[in-house]
């Protein structure tokens, strides 16, 4: 990557991907776009309460298992309460049931 010059690649390096392994094969690059968290999604398993503050921190979903409907509300707010005690968006973490 050239930024200077604004030029993401020399066309003359790029080059068809060819590729024969024992338990799998590949051709040509896989071309899809950055994810908006500009890495792996990270998702918390489990409703335990010392999960809570580790999705706080880091996780971008929660999955959960509430079977009473205000447990899982409870457990929502909670969860939401600490991202934002963490000082990030609560919007970006969400909680599947």
């Amino acid at each position: 990557m050239d930024r200077e010059n604004r030029v993401f690649a020399d066309a003359s390096n790029v080059h068809r991907i060819e590729y024969q392994g024992r338990f799998y094969s590949s051709r040509d690059p896989l071309n899809v776009v950055r994810s908006p968290q500009n890495g792996p999604v990270l998702i918390q398993a489990g409703t335990p309460l010392r999960g809570v503050d580790l999705a706080a921190k880091y996780a971008d979903a929660v999955f959960a298992i509430h079977p009473v409907a205000k447990g899982a509300a409870d457990y929502y707010a909670q969860v939401k309460s600490r991202v934002s005690d963490r000082g990030r968006n609560p919007d970006h973490c969400a909680i599947l049931f």
